[in-house]
């Protein structure tokens, strides 16, 4: 059975494919391959697992957006660990990559 999409869910897809076909090259080009490899692919997983699933069959708002808030909030202690554990320095380091916290 073929899935028919909408208009806005054809424009969603479209501007999802885009950003996870130039986000990585602009990345490339600022930091090269190694840390674009890993968002790049994050990104492309990310997309195939949207198009396979939500995008097909969207769900509720009122289901989705407990999830979505739950992942927002997993998604700032993330970064707050990052930062407290100093893991931007290290991966530069690993990396070869300039990395500066200094607000300018």
């Amino acid at each position: 059975m073929k899935t028919q999409f909408s208009v806005p869910q054809k424009l969603n897809l479209v501007i999802a494919i885009i950003f996870t076909l130039v986000a990585p090259v602009m990345g490339y080009l600022s930091i090269r391959l190694p840390p674009v490899i890993i968002v790049g692919g994050s990104a492309l997983i990310g997309l195939v697992c949207w198009y396979a699933t939500y995008l097909k069959k969207p769900v509720e708002p009122k289901i989705i957006l407990p999830l979505f808030l739950l992942t927002v909030a997993g998604l700032q202690i993330h970064i707050i660990e990052k930062y407290l554990t100093g893991f931007a320095p290290a991966m530069s380091r690993l990396f070869g990559i300039p990395w500066s916290e200094k607000v300018s």
